[in-house]
């Protein structure tokens, strides 16, 4: 008789099941749920504050003035805040583990640390992505809800709106990403925090000590500034494109990630 295999139920990959399980650590501490708080509420709260007193000035605003303000960048301005709540999500969700010493229970389920590092990318990445646009929605459509008493709303049917509110989930993610990177680096929440922080800041403020061409060409490559060129409109002299400024910022994250990957690797933990 010929004897017929019965397959059994495949077991996932082990890439999955490591993303899987990052996934559960992710929203099961407390400091996830408390910077989602935090985010929600400061750059929604910011985007309405700022919108509700141009609103309140506008009548005594001059023409130019009214003309020259980005409309949608202005519900967006939350975001100033809402970038280091990420990034900050983004350094605890690797230095967490490594304070509590947990990581070495990890890495002796999972011997392949690359794995592991990836699969904490992936589940920070998606999850911020996902609030970050959620809150940018948000904060646009009450931005702007505030702004139409004026007479003067954008829509997100004008060119480069919808852009600029997408843009902000994915200049969002690419802080958290970073953070996420130097955590890795860094191995110390108050060391990857300062050195994000560095990252972000410095730069203008290095720019506009020296400047003169200098301080040009750091004003435009800083990673900050680069970045955020997503979540406006209206273009400025001197700055990159919306994209071509987003893939500096990926750059920088994409650095410091490449990095932990190496460290993680020739490390102990």
């Amino acid at each position: 008789m010929t004897e017929i295999a019965v397959a059994g139920p495949q077991r996932p990959s082990l890439s999955r099941r490591v993303t899987r399980s990052e996934w559960t650590k992710l929203r099961s501490i407390r400091s996830t749920q408390y910077s989602v708080a935090v985010l929600v509420v400061a750059t929604i709260g910011i985007a309405g504050l700022i919108c509700a007193i141009q609103a309140s000035r506008w009548d005594q605003m001059a023409p130019m003035d009214r003309e020259s303000l980005d409309l949608t960048s202005l519900s967006l301005n939350g975001w100033f805040l809402g970038q280091l709540v990420v990034g900050v999500l983004g350094v605890l969700s690797v230095t967490a583990e490594y304070g509590s010493r947990m990581i070495r229970t990890t890495f002796a389920a999972v011997p392949q640390r690359r794995v592991v590092l990836l699969s904490k990318m992936v589940v920070i990445a998606a999850f911020v992505w996902v609030i970050a646009t959620i809150v940018s929605f948000a904060s646009f459509f009450l931005g702007q809800a505030l702004l139409a008493g004026t007479g003067h709303a954008a829509s997100l049917s004008e060119p480069g709106v919808a852009r600029a509110v997408l843009g902000a989930g994915l200049y969002a993610t690419a802080i958290a990403v970073m953070g996420l990177g130097l955590g890795a680096v860094c191995r110390s929440t108050a060391g990857a925090i300062s050195a994000l922080f560095a990252i972000l800041f410095v730069p203008p403020i290095l720019g506009d000590a020296i400047g003169g061409s200098v301080d040009e060409a750091i004003q435009r490559y800083a990673p900050m500034n680069a970045g955020a060129r997503m979540i406006s409109v209206d273009s400025a002299p001197n700055t990159l494109g919306p994209w071509m400024g987003l893939g500096v910022l990926a750059l920088c994250a994409a650095v410091a990630v490449a990095a932990a990957l190496w460290m993680v690797h020739h490390r102990d933990a």
